[in-house]
Order: C-alpha cells, then sequence, then structure tokens
C-alpha cells in the first residue's frame, strides 16, 4: 500500500510538471509521512538543480533576529 501511495502521489507531481501553466507547488499532510522525501526525489530525477529552503529553519533564524 505504502508504494501505491508513493506512485499516486509522484505521479501527481509529474502531471504538475506537465501541465503547460504550472505554479507555486505546495505540499501538505501529516507530520512525518514523506512529504520531503517525495518532493527531493521528484526533484532530483526532473530537474538538473534543486534550491531546498526549510522554512522551519528559516522561521527560527528570523525569531531570533526579531528578539535582538
Amino acid at each position: 500500500m505504502q508504494k501505491d501511495l508513493e506512485r499516486k502521489a509522484y505521479g501527481r507531481l509529474k502531471e504538475w510538471k506537465k501541465s503547460v501553466r504550472h505554479s507555486t507547488l505546495e505540499i501538505s499532510g501529516a507530520r512525518q509521512v514523506g512529504k520531503t522525501y517525495l518532493v527531493n526525489k521528484f526533484a532530483d530525477a526532473e530537474y538538473r538543480q534543486k534550491i531546498y529552503i526549510n522554512l522551519l529553519d528559516f522561521l527560527k533564524g528570523a525569531s531570533c533576529l526579531i528578539q535582538v
């Protein structure tokens, strides 16, 4: 079942990429289910370069600056 869900989600990412006017990609879901893994796997396979921004780390850094 896990592989079936992964294939379905990966297929939806490929559909998003093929769409003529694909916009920002938003991935949401429960914690610890493999969202980051899936997107990284997709980006590695489908693109020559990727930029990974972890907003949780970014927000932690920003909160430190606000406190100063």
